[in-house]
């Protein structure tokens, strides 16, 4: 036992002699802070530099998608509108039957009329109209500017009404528009919304 106590003071104080060494050494090394700082401020300087590189490439990439959905998005909006308007200028050449010398020119003033701001030149606009034997007749393709008696006069009363619309059978509109999409990165894309909707001829 005493052997044991006598030996633990000299061990004692080579570990404190040791520890008291490495932390003056640390401590020498902080205060002198030369390496410390250079790799702090190689490191930040890593980092600004990494995320001004992450911006560059992410940003177009970012613009990118939301100009393409936004036009996406407008384009979709514009072939509804379309749609919606085709219908109302079927359902008008439906009702047309004896009632207009040019059913065509009143189906496309309806129209003009649903589509408020939208260019008449951009329109290209076919009508087919069946008679009461189901032959149909095909009668444009005209703008959306056709004057009245250049659409289809003999489809209306001063034609051969009863032979030409037929009670019952099929009026068709296709309505062709020249789109041009939202530009992007100097790109001037554009392409044609096309619709067609059907109404019977009362």
């Amino acid at each position: 036992m005493k052997k044991m106590l006598i030996g633990l003071p000299p061990q004692a104080s080579v570990f404190t002699r040791d520890s008291i060494r490495t932390r003056a050494s640390e401590k020498a090394l902080l205060e002198s802070g030369s390496i410390a700082k250079r790799l702090r401020a190689r490191i930040r300087k890593n980092e600004e530099g990494g995320s001004l590189v992450e911006t560059a490439l992410v940003l177009p990439i970012l613009l990118s998608i939301m100009l393409g959905m936004f036009s996406l998005t407008m384009a979709l909006y514009t072939y509804q509108q379309l749609g919606y308007a085709t219908f109302a200028a079927a359902e008008q050449l439906g009702f047309s039957r004896g009632l207009y010398t040019d059913p065509c020119y009143q189906a496309t003033q309806t129209l003009m009329t649903s589509l408020q701001g939208y260019t008449a030149s951009k329109l290209s606009i076919t009508m087919t109209i069946s008679n009461s034997a189901g032959t149909a007749t095909v009668y444009g393709p005209f703008t959306g500017a056709v004057a009245n008696g250049s659409g289809c006069t003999a489809a209306g009363t001063g034609g051969a009404a009863t032979s030409q619309m037929g009670q019952n059978q099929p009026a068709t509109v296709n309505v062709n528009y020249s789109y041009t999409w939202i530009p992007m990165w100097l790109l001037n894309l554009s392409g044609s919304l096309v619709t067609q909707q059907t109404a019977l001829i009362n």
